[in-house]
């Protein structure tokens, strides 16, 4: 039987209606993920970790091995855009002594606010970039540091779809207050919090080699250069006073 027609209207009008409260949840989940919301994040101690950022030294890693900068390079895959980064250096380093010569791309980032960097990491911005994701070849381990500090971090292999010959190795993770680290993103998520809830934002590393490396040496170099960062960029990132010491060049007031 047909249903009269002011029934119809009805029925059109609950299939419309939405909760109030999930409305609102729905667009602060759509804003959060176009960098819209607004952070809370403090514009001094932003200014500080950019200064840390801009002091690492031009000449990074142990006694035993060195890696020296060659350049200042372009934010990989555009995500300084992406990302609405509130501080970040891209460097590129080559390793001392080595032949044929190893360079790789240093990429650290900084979101005041940790929702920002939700979503935004290789497995996602590299493959929406024209590259291959080899997930049998990625792997994870520990890097400890002479400060005490334990890193951890995820090596991603891609290559070019057109491409065979082409290959990539990212090395990625995260840290932020506290002194966590994290070597995937959905670990610094689960711990991270908004700068709204009293957040001091999320920090996040990418190290970039081109080649055919084999995981060994992936291994090698990377824990080369985190070792090799030093300890004042952590410090500030954890709102700790870092040691004057560790660089002349490194000045904490903000004019």
């Amino acid at each position: 039987m047909n249903k009269p027609e002011s029934h119809r209207k009805e029925e059109s009008r609950r299939k419309l209606f939405v909760p109030p409260l999930f409305a609102v949840l729905m667009l602060a989940a759509i804003l959060a993920s176009r960098g819209l919301v607004t952070s809370h994040a403090d514009p001094v101690a932003i200014e500080v970790i950019q200064r840390a950022l801009a002091n690492l030294p031009l000449q990074i890693g142990q006694a035993e091995q060195y890696w020296i900068k060659t350049r200042e390079v372009p934010v990989p895959t555009g995500q300084a855009h992406l990302l609405g980064l509130s501080a970040f250096m891209s460097r590129e380093y080559r390793r001392l002594q080595t032949f044929p010569p190893v360079t790789a791309i240093l990429f650290i980032a900084h979101c005041g606010d940790s929702r920002s960097m939700s979503g935004h990491h290789p497995p996602n911005c590299y493959p929406s970039s024209g590259w291959t994701l080899g997930l049998e070849q990625s792997f994870t381990w520990e890097v400890p540091r002479s400060d005490g500090r334990v890193m951890e971090a995820s090596a991603y292999h891609f290559s070019e779809a057109d491409d065979s010959l082409s290959n990539l190795w990212v090395i990625n993770g995260f840290f932020m207050s506290g002194n966590f680290f994290a070597a995937t993103l959905e670990e610094a998520e689960r711990v991270a919090k908004p700068s709204l809830l009293g957040g001091n934002g999320l920090s996040q590393f990418q190290i970039l080699l081109q080649g055919d490396y084999p995981a060994v040496d992936v291994e090698k170099y990377g824990t080369e250069i985190l070792q090799g960062i030093p300890s004042f960029l952590f410090d500030v990132t954890s709102g700790d006073s870092p040691d004057q010491g560790e660089s002349s060049d490194w000045e904490l007031q903000v004019e």
